[in-house]
């Protein structure tokens, strides 16, 4: 395979971001596939849906003793808005 430069199509969209937090069991792995759910924190029913692919993941460790994790994503597909 040829490193080709990436093309963009008029019309198509993408999406990725990046989140922090602490994480309960086992991290991600890079390149692994999940679901992400992210929520608006003041107003409970605004809520969007997608798949990802994490692209990056940054462990950070606090004075005392905290382990967080930051994330870096790629959607895959359509993010799309939860209905009520």
């Amino acid at each position: 395979a040829t490193n080709n430069a990436r093309t963009f199509i008029p019309g198509l969209s993408s999406w990725s971001g990046t989140f922090e937090g602490v994480k309960d069991g086992a991290p991600l792995q890079v390149f692994s596939q999940t679901s992400l759910e992210l929520a608006e924190s003041a107003t409970v029913t605004q809520m969007w849906l997608g798949n990802v692919v994490i692209t990056g993941i940054h462990p950070n460790v606090s004075a005392d003793g905290l382990v967080t994790y930051t994330y870096d994503y790629q959607g895959v597909g359509e993010l799309v808005e939860a209905s009520a």
